[in-house]
């Protein structure tokens, strides 16, 4: 296993976690049919043209970074993910308190996340922003259309980590910027461990990370949102969340299957066993 049991059992309560606080995001606008906050719509499409909109979006924001990265613009880079951040995390914050308190909130949590990087708020936040992409995505798919994602984004995701590698670019590009868009773990390791690249020194060891990409956790989410909004046509909110929670469980076990066959300082595309987790959840919702 690449990290220790702990770290490990750690990233997977984040992850499940992270899935259950974004359904509940998802069921409270869904439930009180509120308006997205700071003037938000949603993209004006549906079924597969959405698939293809989202497909879209993740081309080039790709393209995007990689360029930004190609001319070392970390400054602009940074205003980009400051802005992102700020906004979809007062989505997910205005299922819980007024828009201008969440906005506010939201840039507080956006500095300690881009400009001043603070682990522990960094990674609370994690928990919340993901709930917002289901908020403004999984609404406009149908689940053909979601399933469809998932399935494209797992192959992107093998081809992105072990063929082309630019994933693995971008996942140091943002360590070296001393941010990682997902969950991320430091640790220390002990100083007869084996030499690797170290982010830096500390007492116990070099200090290393476990990480979780972003899109790991909210493809998943994404596709539990649209899976939710099927099952409140014949079932009540509470007994839909109920249902709809196999998937988060399933795909939490997907990603711990993985876990157990890493190796240490290699890369692994997360997406294909997170989708298998999902398409078994659904299976058994449908099977009920």
């Amino acid at each position: 296993m690449k990290h220790p049991a702990n770290v490990t059992l750690l990233i997977l309560g984040m992850f499940f976690l992270s899935q259950l606080v974004g359904l509940f995001i998802f069921s409270q606008y869904l439930s009180t049919g509120e308006a997205l906050p700071l003037g938000l719509v949603r993209p004006d499409v549906s079924g597969n043209d959405a698939l293809v909109f989202i497909l879209a979006v993740i081309f080039l924001g790709t393209v995007s970074l990689l360029i930004l990265l190609k001319f070392n613009l970390q400054m602009l880079i940074r205003v980009w993910l400051f802005f992102s951040i700020a906004v979809l995390l007062t989505v997910s914050f205005s299922a819980f308190i007024a828009p201008l308190y969440a906005f506010a909130l939201s840039v507080l949590f956006a500095i300690f996340k881009v400009f001043r990087f603070n682990v522990y708020l960094h990674n609370i936040s994690e928990l919340f922003i993901y709930g917002s992409v289901a908020v403004l995505f999984s609404p406009i798919l149908n689940v053909p259309a979601a399933i469809g994602l998932l399935v494209i984004i797992s192959l992107y995701d093998m081809i992105a980590v072990w063929k082309s590698k630019h994933m693995v670019y971008l996942a140091k590009s943002f360590t070296d910027m001393k941010y990682f868009p997902g969950i991320s773990v430091p640790y220390s390791k002990p100083k007869s461990a084996p030499p690797a690249k170290p982010k830096s020194a500390g007492k116990g060891g070099r200090v290393v990370g476990a990480i979780l990409g972003g899109g790991d956790m909210a493809f998943p989410l994404i596709f539990s949102g649209v899976v939710l909004q099927e099952l409140l046509l014949n079932h009540s909110l509470a007994a839909s969340l109920l249902l709809v929670s196999a998937i988060p469980v399933f795909a939490t076990l997907g990603l711990a299957a993985l876990f157990a066959m890493t190796k240490k300082d290699r890369f692994y595309p997360a997406m294909p066993f997170v989708t298998v987790g999902c398409l078994i959840g659904y299976a058994i919702i449908v099977l009920i």
